[in-house]
């Protein structure tokens, strides 16, 4: 099946748009991680479309955000597909490793409340310990999960726009890009 030549331009001209923001300083990488985030949101959207076309899934009459970047990504790619992947770049590996390391830390919280913005230990911990399972499925969810907390943080107003945030957005940046990679090759190697 492939992709489409309008799907391939879409995620070029993003793509090429977030090259053009450096990630050493928070403005640029808060920009390079919203624009890449577009080009994933299109690919996990398509991913998702294809999969309840063809597992038919019932996706009702609203988008299930959520579930296609973490749920739906993980049954079309495969599990396996993405942590070889991830695990197969040495940068990806540093930085899938270093957020880890954040969580840990408590540097950052990722899991935070909707509304007041506080942090959720405990749903933290429950991440962490996904990060670092021994399942590959518990270890891609988690992967995924990192980039849409991280995500909807920014979009939703809970992630300040401070330096310090470089430390988490270099990291996420490189496993951002690298899940945009797979989830495109899965596409386009899809029968």
């Amino acid at each position: 099946m492939g992709i489409s030549a309008e799907l391939a331009t879409f995620c070029q001209n993003w793509h090429t748009k977030a090259e053009g923001y450096s990630q050493d300083d928070v403005a640029g990488a808060f920009d390079r991680f919203f624009t890449l985030y577009v080009v994933f949101n299109r690919l996990y959207a398509e991913a998702t479309f294809r999969f309840a076309r063809s597992h038919n899934i019932n996706l009702g009459n609203r988008f299930p955000d959520a579930r296609a970047a973490t749920d739906y990504v993980i049954q079309f790619c495969g599990a396996d597909v993405l942590t070889a992947g991830w695990e197969g770049e040495p940068n990806t590996v540093a930085a899938y490793r270093l957020i880890a390391q954040h969580i840990r830390d408590r540097n950052f919280a990722l899991k935070l409340d909707l509304v007041t913005g506080e942090r959720r230990r405990q749903a933290d911990d429950e991440l962490l310990a996904a990060l670092e399972s021994q399942s590959r499925n518990e270890r891609a969810k988690a992967g995924l999960e990192v980039l849409y907390a991280i995500r909807c943080n920014m979009f939703h107003g809970h992630k300040g726009f401070e330096p310090i945030q470089l430390q988490l957005l270099q990291p996420a940046l490189t496993l951002l890009e690298s899940t945009i990679c797979l989830v495109r090759r899965a596409l386009e190697n899809q029968d």
